[in-house]
């Protein structure tokens, strides 16, 4: 087992990595084993979002010994394993397998139940004290409700053809996921992404992350929050923040305002007029086919019926496709 360098947790931002394709620096100094070069990353196979990816990925964290070895994950003999960012709520490291793949390990960490909960804590009986003390070390509900939230937009994403990392839960531990590494630039906030063809595959790519960020209602869409590849291809990554699962379920949007999730994607199916502000966004004319919203349609309900998710959610995301249909003035389909 080689040894793994923690990474401070006060460490400022600017010294930390930001995203699967941000700049990293390891802490510590490379073992014999080697820790992997800066991100350009060598990779395999790339990591298609599909049923053999999230097989593969599902093997791999089977086959690994259990994560944790103080705040960092244990690793094997000659599988490095390198923190990529390190923050309040998440720690995330890459790992490069010897066979040439590579993984992105994701803990969701919001130290709930941190030491001091259990300090001065005054309890009634006996069976009050235990089952506290059960509870010690334990991931909090709203972590694995943020791993659970990765795994299912990530099927969603598959469903209707929109490019997202593979993702699967970590067989030993509720709040945290393996996804596939994705190679490329996290740091191209602020591109404008209307610019695009809708008949490229990046125009493309975009407008179906889009439609994904509203069914889940992903607010965090940020710059570091997806990858551009070399190709120019967008793939969005970390969902754990998607409002649909991780607070527990939403109601139906009621109007434009209810569902305008923003970010990256999401804001081009909205206007941007500055006359109507941010407060109050609306929908516009998309490039979806009204075929799009019925086949985007079919495959959530067999999602659902395989319990992927609950009625409550079913229902958030046909009151979205709802809402999109009358704006779907696509000439082709879209959607594979």
């Amino acid at each position: 087992m080689t040894d793994q360098p923690r990474w401070p947790r006060g460490a400022p931002d600017d010294e930390r990595g930001h995203g699967q394709g941000g700049r990293f620096a390891p802490v510590g100094t490379p073992g014999t084993g080697g820790w992997v070069a800066q991100v350009a990353g060598r990779m395999a196979r790339g990591w298609a979002n599909d049923d053999q990816a999230r097989a593969e990925l599902a093997e791999i964290a089977a086959g690994h010994p259990p994560l944790y070895e103080g705040d960092v994950p244990a690793g094997q003999d000659g599988v490095p394993i390198q923190v990529l960012t390190s923050g309040n709520e998440a720690e995330v490291w890459r790992v490069d397998l010897p066979d040439g793949r590579s993984v992105i390990i994701k803990s969701y960490d919001s130290g709930d139940f941190e030491e001091e909960e259990f300090e001065d804590w005054e309890y009634e009986n006996e069976q009050q004290r235990a089952e506290h003390e059960a509870l010690r070390g334990q991931p909090s509900s709203v972590d694995i409700a943020r791993a659970n939230a990765e795994v299912v937009a990530a099927l969603i994403a598959g469903a209707i053809g929109a490019p997202v990392a593979p993702v699967v839960l970590d067989p030993k531990a509720d709040n945290i996921v393996w996804m596939g590494l994705i190679d490329g630039d996290s740091r191209l906030s602020g591109h404008d992404w209307a610019t695009h063809d809708v008949t490229s595959p990046a125009g493309r790519d975009a407008w179906l992350l889009g439609l994904l960020d509203l069914l889940i209602y992903n607010n965090d869409r940020h710059g570091y929050n997806y990858i551009v590849k070399a190709d120019g291809r967008p793939v969005g990554i970390d969902h754990g923040e998607a409002g649909l699962f991780s607070e527990g379920g939403m109601w139906p949007p009621n109007d434009d305002r209810d569902m305008h999730a923003g970010g990256a994607f999401a804001g081009l199916y909205f206007d941007d007029n500055p006359l109507t502000g941010r407060q109050h966004p609306r929908l516009t004319p998309n490039p979806l086919h009204p075929d799009d919203i019925a086949e985007t349609r079919r495959r959530l309900r067999q999602l659902h019926a395989q319990g992927r998710f609950d009625d409550g959610h079913l229902r958030y995301m046909e009151a979205v496709l709802d809402m999109l249909h009358p704006h779907a003035r696509g000439i082709v389909r879209l959607i594979p």
